[in-house]
């Protein structure tokens, strides 16, 4: 494996388990603790990005170091958004199950989908978008 693929996997299995440990992540001190390792995570992948093993013609290796924090960054602001319009804490949906009655507490409504569906693509497609516009 190269070390393209190594900082994808890496990054990918960081992201999901944000996502894994969504309940987790509600806990502000939990948040807060997590944000601050992937802001240090983020800093070395700052840090590493003109190193020329990382890069394979057009992706950098190290763009792959900022997806904690976006992960983090985007469920933070997507359950503050949730919250805002309907007044509730946001579910994650299990996407194997497509059944409306999977929710803990209350039926899933179409709120819940989209913020499953915008946390767990939301930070690979803006990480894409960065490698794309600043390392090309």
């Amino acid at each position: 494996m190269d070390t393209i693929n190594i900082c994808l996997v890496l990054g990918l299995i960081v992201h999901f388990s944000f996502i894994l440990a969504y309940k987790k992540t509600r806990n502000q001190k939990v948040y807060l603790s997590l944000l601050s390792i992937s802001t240090f995570i983020a800093l070395i992948g700052f840090l590493l990005r003109n190193q020329p093993h990382l890069k394979s013609g057009e992706i950098n290796a190290s763009v792959f170091f900022y997806l904690p924090i976006v992960s983090l960054l985007y469920l933070g602001f997507f359950r503050l958004l949730f919250q805002k319009m309907f007044g509730e804490e946001p579910l994650m949906t299990k996407p194997y199950e497509f059944n409306w009655d999977q929710g803990e507490y209350r039926r899933l409504h179409f709120g819940d989908l989209l913020f499953t569906f915008f946390t767990m693509l939301g930070p690979i497609l803006t990480v894409i978008l960065i490698n794309n516009l600043l390392y090309v």
